[in-house]
Formats: structure tokens, C-alpha cells, sequence
């Protein structure tokens, strides 16, 4: 299904195609990705790789990204979609044509993760050959977006809520031009709301982009330390590539030594696993022969506050604290937070290592994986919005497990008493106006009359 492209009128000047085939693609996506039709939506890939794309109309990438997003959360856990999706944005991003930078940027922002490593469809040579072209397209897409900002004009003046007219009408801010009788005012009046009309759209198009910009550096930053802390490593070629980008030298340092550290981290790791105190302290048994919530490296207690973390800021205090390996696949999403807030305090490692994997947000399982534990999806698909919705707090005390409903029975216990409370009080308080009803009501009756 191909879009007419512009022509040229008459009168000689371009038309723009009607928006109607366009809509009702963006229709078909929708109600594809409500009925979960994989095999249509996978129909529409191969169509607008094969039809669109070749058309070079700009009107198709809004549409190839609702329509990878669509494939990205009904089909994500299927590989050959996946493959189809990653092929039709990598051909996007790729392609020498004029693109809006932030929709290049939220096609990139799908490809995040390398769940064909974690399959073990990439590894060794290929696996540093794909990594060094998907790191160098992060890098791309990065400068990319930067250009477009500063290409972006600044405003040649102060936006104003509303444009004064010139003094000499005697109008207030924000009249209708119309109501300007002379020409030459009414003109230079209109003059004035057009300026300010596109300070306005310039200043509104230069914030929304930058703020793009520093969503897409973190989510590209967190891609290249995952990316590099996957053998073999190969931190040196990392330091090349960034040298030869636009980030800033503080940036580039801390993704260096970030990646650097987790590498000796997990070198550490596998190749000295320390004991922790237990019931059974000595040499580390593989976790083959015993569930991890039984594991004894894992009963050790721990407190954390974390706001909004993702899967990695987890991990990260629970391999600090239990000097145990935890790693988790590529299927397990770390762009988003995984909670909106994780707050416990003396819990065992594995319960929060439980509240983890059952996160809506996470969908995981745990499986033992060498002398640690791996995070595996569960199969069910993470319910994630398409860009940064919060999920709600967790805060978890000793004894609580995790298992929400404690918390939940706590509230409802706490509301209950509240009840009570004020059910007795508006007792009490009744009482007293009956009795003090009464004794008033005996005061005030007339005295009986006397015997003559």
C-alpha cells in the first residue's frame, strides 16, 4: 500500500497528498496491535520496507514508528518478529533521506538491548563485529539529533501570552485585529502576532527537542556500558569510538570507567567467589542443587532505597551486598524503571530479588546460571508504556516478605481501627446530646398548678 506523492498544481505550487490513506493505516496498526494479529502486523512490516520506503515519503515515519512500537509490544518476545521490526528500523535510520530527528531517535530507542546475544545468535567474532556497528549507529543517531537542535533558529524575540497593538489605538493586549480600523496599524498589529507566533513555535520546538536530546543520551549511555560489559570485552575500542563523538569528556569518562569497573566486578566474581556468613559457611555450592531463595549467600539482610530504578540498580545492590553474580537476560527491559520506588529494610536478598522478577514491569524468573543467578522473562509480556509512564511505590519492613498483601491488610487493619474510633466518638458525643436534651426539656415544663 503505497501514498500518492506531492504534485505540483496548476497554479505551480506543491500539494501535499491527502492525509486519509495515512490515517487509515495508522487505524489498521491500532486495531491490529488491539486484536494482537502479529502476522498482520508483521505483513505491514514487510510492506513498508519492500512499498513505503522506496517511495522516500516523509509522511511514512511517523507511521513505520507506530507501526514498529505495535510490533515491539504485542510481538516482543517472538525472535523472527523482532528481526523484522530491527530490520525495518535499522533500514530507516540507515537510509540517506531527511528524517525528523526525534522519530529516528525513538526507532533507535526500540533497538535497545541484544537479545540475540543473550540467545546466543551473536558471539565472538560476530558479536564484536555487530556490537561496534550498533554502538557507532547509537553514536550516529546521537549527533544526529544534536544537529537537527542547533539547526533549530533561536526565537528573535521575547514570547508574550498575549501581543499589545500599537499605543496609539488605545486597544488592550490580545484584541482581534479586525477591530483595528486603520489599515496601516491593523497591518503592523498583525506583523507583531506573527512574530511572536513564530518565537513561539521556534522556542516550543528548540525545548521539546533538547529535552528529547538528554532522554536519548541516558537510554544510549546505559546501551554502550551494557553493550561493552558482554565478553569478550573490549574497553579500548569503546575509548575510540566515543573520542570520535560529540559527547562532552566528562561523559565519556564516566561511560569508560563505568564499564571498566562492572567488568572487574564481575571478573572479581567468577573467579574468587566470596562465602557469605551462613548456616553452612565454606565453599560456595553451585546453585545447581538448590532454589535460590534457599541459597544461604542470599538470606543475608539488606536496606536499600531506590527511586525509580531499573533492573540494573537492583541487581547492582544485590550483587554489593551478597557478593553473588545476578545478571539478567536482554529480554528483561532495563530502559524503564522497573519500580517507581523500592524501599526495604532488613528483607532477605531474595525476597528483593522475588519483588524484582515479579514486577509487571519485569515479568521474570530466576535461574541458576555458573556460581549465580540469571533473570529469564517468564514469558508474559512487561507492561510497559511506550515512553516513561511510573509505576507506583514499594516499601517493604522486616517480616514482610513479598507478598503485598501484608501491606495491604496493614492499611485496611489501620483504616478499620479509624472507624471504630469515629463511630464510637459519634456514639459517645449522641448520648450526651440525648441526656442533655432531656434534662433541658425537664427544666423548661411549667410548674403544675396549686391546689386553691
Amino acid at each position: 500500500m503505497c501514498l500518492p506523492l506531492p504534485f505540483v498544481n496548476e497554479r505551480g505550487t506543491v500539494q501535499t497528498p491527502q492525509h486519509d490513506p495515512i490515517q487509515a493505516l495508522s487505524k489498521r496498526i491500532e486495531s491490529l496491535k488491539v486484536a494482537k494479529d502479529v502476522a498482520g502486523l508483521r505483513q505491514l512490516v514487510k510492506d513498508a520496507k519492500n512499498e513505503w520506503l522506496p517511495t522516500k515519503n516523509a509522511e511514512y515515519f511517523p507511521i513505520i514508528l507506530e507501526l514498529c512500537v505495535a510490533v515491539n509490544t504485542t510481538a516482543s518476545l517472538q525472535p523472527d518478529a523482532y528481526k523484522e521490526m530491527r530490520e525495518l528500523v535499522i533500514s530507516v535510520i540507515d537510509s540517506p533521506d531527511e528524517k525528523p530527528a526525534e522519530i529516528v531517535g525513538k526507532l533507535q530507542l526500540l533497538l535497545q538491548g541484544d537479545p540475540e546475544y543473550s540467545r546466543g545468535e551473536l558471539k565472538d567474532e560476530s558479536w564484536l563485529k555487530e556490537r561496534r556497528t550498533r554502538t557507532e549507529r547509537w553514536l550516529m543517531v546521537s549527533k544526529s539529533i544534536h544537529t537537527q537542535f542547533l539547526a533549530i533558529p533561536d526565537p528573535s524575540g521575547p514570547r508574550y501570552f498575549r501581543v499589545s497593538p500599537p499605543p496609539e489605538t488605545g486597544f488592550p493586549d490580545g484584541v482581534s485585529p479586525s477591530a483595528i480600523k486603520d489599515s496601516v496599524l491593523r497591518k503592523q498589529y498583525e506583523d507583531a502576532i506573527e512574530k511572536n507566533r513564530r518565537n513561539v513555535e521556534l522556542y516550543r520546538k528548540k525545548r521539546d527537542l533538547k529535552d528529547f536530546e538528554m532522554y536519548f543520551a541516558k537510554n544510549a549511555q546505559r546501551q554502550l556500558i551494557e553493550a561493552y560489559t558482554k565478553a569478550p570485552y573490549n574497553t579500548p575500542e569503546l575509548e575510540q569510538l566515543l573520542s570520535a563523538s560529540i559527547l562532552d569528556a566528562n561523559t565519556r569518562s564516566a561511560i569508560v570507567d563505568e564499564v571498566k569497573r562492572r567488568i572487574d566486578e564481575r571478573t572479581t566474581v567468577a573467579t574468587t567467589p566470596k562465602t557469605m556468613p551462613g548456616p553452612k559457611p565454606g565453599v560456595v555450592t553451585p546453585p545447581t542443587a538448590i532454589t535460590w531463595r534457599t541459597d544461604p549467600r542470599l538470606q543475608v539482610l539488606i536496606s536499600i532505597d531506590l527511586a525509580s530504578p531499573t533492573v540494573e540498580d537492583i541487581l547492582r545492590e544485590l550483587r554489593t551486598a551478597t557478593q553473588v553474580e545476578l545478571t539478567r537476560s536482554d529480554e528483561i527491559q532495563n530502559h524503564a524503571p522497573a519500580l517507581g520506588s523500592l524501599s526495604v529494610r532488613g528483607l532477605p536478598a531474595w525476597q528483593v530479588m522475588n519483588i524484582l522478577a515479579e514486577s509487571k514491569r519485569v515479568e521474570g524468573r530466576w535461574e541458576a546460571s555458573g556460581l549465580g543467578y540469571r533473570l529469564l522473562s517468564n514469558g508474559t509480556i512487561a507492561h510497559i508504556s511506550d515512553f516513561e509512564n511510573q509505576p507506583g511505590p514499594i516499601a517493604l519492613i522486616p517480616g514482610g516478605g513479598s507478598d503485598r498483601r501484608t501491606a495491604i491488610v496493614v492499611i485496611l487493619g489501620i483504616n478499620l481501627g479509624l472507624l471504630i474510633v469515629a463511630v464510637a466518638y459519634w456514639f459517645v458525643r449522641t448520648r450526651r446530646s440525648h441526656k442533655t436534651g432531656i434534662a433541658a426539656a425537664t427544666n423548661l415544663q411549667p410548674p403544675s398548678p396549686s391546689e386553691d
